[in-house]
């Protein structure tokens, strides 16, 4: 018994040696540089992550999709509440009244689009982002105010039709390089959506009551301000012709125009 704790006791005493033996072989591979410590990996890693999920050559699109959603997002679930409070009207008028400005807003984006997208075509992106941007800024401010409800229709039917989604959409493309990045752009787009309108129902949860209609919709014009700046500072010139493309991408755009397919099945506009 006695020779049988001497050698669980060496046998413990050899662990530990090698342990130590193993710690120290590290800390000093580490100290030489071989293996980066461990907070150096991770930041690396996150900035890794955070540059595939915010690419920048696609970022002035993003947040102009995240500025636009962001609002849109704010704007419906407070929509019956200004009708209730801010107009004053019953409950079957608040559920007409939301119905059509909600549909307003976006049928206006969908006869807007085409528009949008043609003046992307003739002036660039850019500069069609930062009109369509300006209108948002104009068009929250406006919705701000407005106690009438026809007024108020009218108003979001215009800011659907003036809606910088294509142009943000379009800027991302002409910047994608290849089928990968296009893939990407098409991502970072959706990203943007996606946390605009998630952020969106948030605040309306968690602001409406002391901010109300007034607050929130210029908090979204201030955020489409942001935006507005972001994206004159950071955004890429267009070329002389309307577009700044990659030569890949004229090149995806001629295929296009010569009846090959472009890249994820895009049409020639979004190449």
């Amino acid at each position: 018994a006695d020779g049988g704790g001497r050698a669980a006791e060496g046998a413990a005493t050899a662990a530990t040696t090698g342990a130590a033996t193993t710690a120290a072989a590290t800390g000093a591979a580490t100290a030489r540089g071989r293996f980066p410590p461990p907070t150096v990996a991770t930041g690396s890693e996150m900035r890794r992550c955070a540059e595939h999920l915010f690419p920048l050559p696609f970022l002035p699109g993003m947040a102009a999709t995240f500025a636009d959603y962001l609002g849109m997002a704010m704007l419906t679930p407070a929509l019956p509440y200004w009708c209730a409070e801010e107009a004053g009207m019953t409950p079957a008028q608040v559920a007409t009244w939301t119905g059509a400005i909600t549909t307003a807003q976006y049928a206006g984006a969908a006869m807007g689009n085409f528009a949008v997208g043609a003046a992307g075509d003739g002036l660039g992106a850019r500069r069609t982002l930062l009109a369509t941007l300006l209108g948002d800024v104009v068009l929250f401010t406006l919705t701000a105010v407005e106690t009438r409800p026809g007024a108020l229709l009218a108003i979001r039917l215009i800011a659907g039709a003036s809606s910088p989604l294509v142009a943000a959409l379009m800027y991302i493309l002409q910047r994608a390089e290849d089928k990968a990045q296009t893939l990407a752009g098409v991502n970072a787009y959706s990203l943007s959506v996606n946390l605009g309108y998630a952020l969106g129902g948030v605040v309306v949860g968690l602001a409406y009551g002391t901010m109300g209609w007034l607050g929130l919709n210029l908090l979204s014009a201030c955020v489409a301000g942001a935006a507005l700046v972001f994206v004159a500072i950071v955004a890429k010139r267009d070329t002389a012709n309307g577009l700044a493309m990659t030569e890949s991408g004229v090149r995806r755009r001629e295929e296009a125009e010569a009846g090959v397919g472009v890249g994820a099945g895009m049409s020639p506009r979004a190449s």
